[in-house]
């Protein structure tokens, strides 16, 4: 997937390609489909903005990214995933995720 996502040139293509992806994923998880609509789309949004942080981090080394949320609760459960993936991943830590109210 990362692979796919380096070879896009625009902020179109990408949305595209993350959007499909998730999608994808998400139809086959079956946590997912027992939530309802609205949860659906929360989770669905969050996704989808962790992982364009990523590539941004990704693609351009350096940056200090910022995820905005609204809720203390995402928080915690965003942080406690990139807390997971930091072994794969050890730019995920320079990630900040600040609540929002």
């Amino acid at each position: 997937f990362l692979k796919e996502i380096f070879k896009m040139k625009s902020k179109e293509q990408l949305a595209k390609q993350i959007k499909k992806y998730l999608k994808e994923y998400l139809i086959k998880d079956k946590h997912f489909n027992k939530l309802n609509d609205n949860d659906k789309l929360y989770v669905y949004s969050l996704y989808n903005r962790v992982l364009h942080i990523i590539y941004l981090q990704l693609k351009h080394p350096g940056i200090l990214p910022i995820l905005f949320v609204h809720h203390p609760e995402t928080k915690k459960i965003i942080d406690k995933i990139f807390e997971r993936i930091s072994y794969h991943l050890p730019f995920v830590d320079d990630i900040s995720v600040v609540v929002m109210q």
